[in-house]
């Protein structure tokens, strides 16, 4: 949680650029838990762009989280 304010940041950028489509956290069956999972759909040209988009992430930077991309 401590990157969690550099991370919504940089959502929000995503979201003024136009390149995030949507996000949200991945909870569990009962609606309440959350073990730190999520999701961001993003608008890129190329496989190699969104993976530069998902580098750049501080989650990302930081080592806290790591991340797949999918296309």
């Amino acid at each position: 949680m401590a990157n969690i304010e550099e991370h919504l940041k940089f959502q929000v950028d995503l979201e003024k650029r136009g390149a995030m489509f949507g996000a949200g956290p991945f909870f569990a069956d009962n609606e309440i838990d959350w073990q730190g999972e999520g999701m961001v759909i993003i608008r890129a040209q190329s496989l190699d762009e969104a993976h530069q988009v998902a580098a750049s992430d501080p989650m990302h930077t930081s080592g806290a989280r790591s991340y797949t991309v999918r296309p």
